[in-house]
């Protein structure tokens, strides 16, 4: 009689599964997954055709008029960058922008007059927290703000007059020809995500935003741990071009000498490592822990990255 642990037995069966995700799929599958799509959405006068050199691509098997709606395909997932969200204010789910011309104008530049005020603390040579979180054009412009004398130095507004403009005070001519629907908070109170609508606020928590809203009265350890995993997220660029472990595929940076491979591919599989610890902290499920492993990890980011070149 033979006994197997049920440890054993469960990670047998995890490892099965990651197997299973990670294999393509058959190009009978492949017609099958993209016919019931575009059926399902009503679709007609086109097709999904594999093509050797380039991929999948849709093809047409009717003429179309010019202006007409040929396919409306929605997004899966989409995220507004953090440094994006410093110029403007826009729905968390369908990225429409929300409030009023006065409130985009008055946020953009109390944002921007706090991030100048921040960068006056540093000293040349040095680094505040904040010049970490930037990026290479960023640094390079609170490089130029740090420095006594720049020729690029502004003069901000009043404070009382950019506050005007965020609370509605202060209307600008002609504003009123640009409306923009009022911004609807998050349901769960975080006041990180705002929407255009009530619908598009609910459709987002169901499908993503009630996983990594960071509320108050939510679970302090969970609460703690995704917000570790979205400050090491904001600070990390991760790069991917296929459809691989992005460690594996990332094109050697300039600065690195061939023979520092290894070690370089080494410390960007750590950094994906140490990002989906944060993550399983904040957010595991056992019926899910499969998609947590590093293995999937790592090609989902080489999927997402692709799709967003």
């Amino acid at each position: 009689m033979v006994y197997i642990r049920c440890g054993t037995l469960n990670s047998f069966h995890c490892a099965t599964e990651i197997s299973a995700l990670l294999t393509p799929p058959s190009p009978l599958q492949v017609q099958e997954h993209y016919h019931n799509l575009l059926s399902a959405r009503g679709c007609s006068g086109i097709t999904v055709k594999q093509d050797g050199n380039s991929g999948k691509g849709l093809y047409a098997d009717m003429d179309f008029k010019e202006g007409e709606l040929v396919l409306k395909d929605p997004m899966l997932v989409g995220a507004q960058h953090p440094l994006n969200k410093i110029d403007c204010l826009v729905c968390s789910f369908c990225f429409r922008f929300v409030g009023s011309i006065e409130l985009q104008i008055g946020r953009k530049l109390y944002m921007q007059q706090l991030r100048a005020n921040e960068s006056h603390g540093c000293d040349v040579g040095s680094s505040s927290k904040h010049c970490h979180e930037m990026d290479s054009s960023d640094e390079e412009e609170s490089t130029q703000q740090c420095t006594s004398g720049s020729p690029k130095t502004k003069v901000p507004l009043p404070e009382d007059v950019v506050q005007s403009l965020m609370n509605g005070q202060l209307v600008l001519p002609f504003s009123e020809k640009f409306s923009l629907p009022p911004a609807v908070p998050c349901p769960g109170g975080c006041g990180e995500a705002y929407y255009c609508s009530m619908s598009c606020a609910e459709v987002d928590w169901e499908s993503s935003h009630s996983l990594l809203c960071t509320v108050e009265s939510s679970d302090s350890a969970r609460r703690e741990a995704l917000l570790k995993f979205i400050k090491h997220a904001n600070k990390q660029m991760i790069y991917s071009s296929l459809l691989q472990r992005w460690w594996d595929c990332i094109a050697l940076p300039d600065d690195v000498d061939s023979s520092d491979e290894a070690s370089f591919r080494l410390q960007i599989k750590m950094l994906a490592f140490e990002s989906l610890q944060l993550l399983k902290k904040a957010i595991f499920d056992k019926e899910c822990e499969s998609l947590f492993s590093l293995e999937i990890y790592g090609n989902i980011i080489g999927i997402f990255e692709l799709n967003n070149l």
